[in-house]
């Protein structure tokens, strides 16, 4: 028990020693991360099955049963890479001819593998980690062949992988393989050791509270010669350089821009105003076209021609084209013909100069044709009341108007 008591003493003296150098070198950085932790927990340990050297077993020169084994640790990072650890493990083993328990305090390296793909943001939750260390067992043996109490030392390695809860738990699971004294067994012979095969997982707690990382989460960093730190603000002014260039390419970009797209103004007001004199253009060439048409059949229309009857009149449209006259005479023969008595006579299209006006009356009663206005005005905005015989002033105006198709 004195050498445990010494062994311990020993591995908490080297680890205060080595957070010492390392709490002097650190950077203002180092320090948002945490280093300390300690860890608790329990594993199954595999038997001896005489079946020849195996990854997941253990070697015994007699065969075993499965046992158990619980322990825990105290760990400090030396960097994001290493860590280093003292550890106290209890554990039981039980056999054809021995029972031993064993005492173990142990210093094992731990290396983080995460470190391998920091660039993935898996490496912030999941930690793959390899074991190597030595321990000393302090092991007593018993069995009908006799007792040994004794204390000797051993290596071990192992594989692990650890889960992040949060900044300050995690949760692992790994498994050891330990190379002992061949005495654990009561037996000396075959090998020059015994073989403990051990899965275990359990909780790592890192002192200092939720809101500093684990070191081995610190991003990776790379010191630089005079030389790279000079190369690097070259290729910096360099890209600063292309930065300017680009801007200023962008600038003559907007400005070629703003012209293009003010000469595209310009254009698209000259073509529509282009448009707009064409539309003129042809609106001219239809109506002296229309005037043609209509003074060709003059002396045909004329055939039907009757004088208009005095009276009031709703006049709805005015055309140079006789078939839309006809076509809009139709229309409101259509709209009125619940309102009038004989829509087919009072709707009638008289002729006046080259126009072609469309009339519905005569009404004797001027409230008559005031009553179907708003609704000839829904048809024909336009629309509006007119009164024969026109006066005197007008006489000129409507002089040889005549009903080209009406009532009789």
């Amino acid at each position: 028990m004195k050498k445990l008591i010494v062994l311990l003493s020993g591995v908490l003296i080297g680890l205060f020693s080595v957070s010492q150098v390392q709490g002097q070198s650190m950077t203002s950085d180092e320090v948002t991360y945490n280093r300390w932790s300690a860890a608790l927990y329990a594993g199954y340990i595999f038997q001896e099955r005489d079946q020849g050297n195996q990854i997941f077993a253990s070697r015994f020169n007699v065969p075993s049963d499965p046992s158990w084994g619980l322990g825990g640790d105290v760990r400090f990072a030396l960097n994001p890479f290493w860590s280093i650890e003292g550890g106290y493990k209890y554990s039981t083993l039980e056999g054809d001819g021995f029972e031993t328990t064993i005492h173990t305090v142990s210093i094992k390296n731990s290396f983080h593998l995460n470190r391998l793909f920091r660039r993935s943001e898996l490496s912030e939750v999941l930690d793959p980690y390899i074991t190597l260390g030595v321990e000393q067992d302090f092991f007593d043996a018993e069995g009908p062949a006799g007792d040994v109490n004794r204390s000797e030392a051993s290596v071990i390695g192992g594989l692990g992988v650890a889960y992040r809860l949060s900044n300050q738990f995690e949760v692992f699971s790994q498994y050891e393989i330990k190379l002992t004294s061949n005495r654990l067994d009561l037996q000396d012979r075959g090998l020059p050791y015994d073989q403990i095969g051990m899965a275990s997982g359990g909780l790592r707690v890192y002192f200092g509270g939720n809101d500093k990382k684990p070191l081995n989460l610190k991003p990776p960093m790379r010191e630089l010669t005079d030389s790279e730190y000079d190369d690097l603000f070259a290729r910096v002014a360099m890209v600063e350089d292309l930065e300017a260039d680009l801007n200023e390419l962008e600038n003559e970009v907007a400005d070629r821009d703003q012209q293009t797209e003010r000469k595209f103004d310009e254009l698209s007001n000259r073509i529509a105003m282009l448009e707009r004199r064409a539309d003129s253009l042809e609106a001219t060439t239809d109506s002296l076209s229309n005037l043609s048409c209509c003074t060709e059949n003059n002396v045909e229309e004329q055939e039907l021609a009757e004088t208009v009857a005095a009276g009031h009149y709703l006049q709805v449209f005015a055309s140079l084209d006789y078939d839309i006259a006809v076509e809009v005479k139709e229309d409101f023969i259509e709209l009125f013909r619940d309102d009038l008595d004989n829509p087919e006579e009072e709707v009638i299209i008289i002729k006046r100069k080259q126009f072609y006006e469309v009339l519905i009356g005569g009404f004797q009663e001027f409230s008559r044709a005031q009553n179907l206005l708003p609704d000839a005005v829904s048809l024909m905005p336009d629309a509006f009341i007119i009164t024969f015989p026109r006066p005197v002033s007008l006489e000129d105006d409507y002089e040889g108007t005549v009903i080209v198709h009406g009532r009789e």
